[in-house]
């Protein structure tokens, strides 16, 4: 499998657009995401006193959901028929 191709700067910083799509939105939806990204996937990514259920909050869930929308809305016509 070959490694991902490094990423150029001006994407890291969420500036430009590729294929049309203005990356600034998703950088900020993305950034989300990435916050939550281990200490909900793995068992030993919050302390071993907080369960999730109490470290996390419903206003946490929905703003994951709607920043998990946005990218969806943005990038899903490039991937139908």
């Amino acid at each position: 499998m070959a490694l991902p191709a490094p990423v150029p700067a001006w994407l890291e910083q969420g500036e430009g657009e590729v294929l049309g799509l203005a990356l600034h939105p998703l950088g900020e939806a993305a950034r989300l995401l990435d916050q939550h990204y281990i200490a909900t996937r793995y068992p030993n990514g919050l302390d071993e006193e907080t369960p999730p259920t109490r470290y996390y909050e419903k206003g946490d869930a929905e703003a994951c959901l709607q920043s998990a929308r946005s990218i969806l809305e943005r990038v899903r016509p490039f991937f139908t028929s």
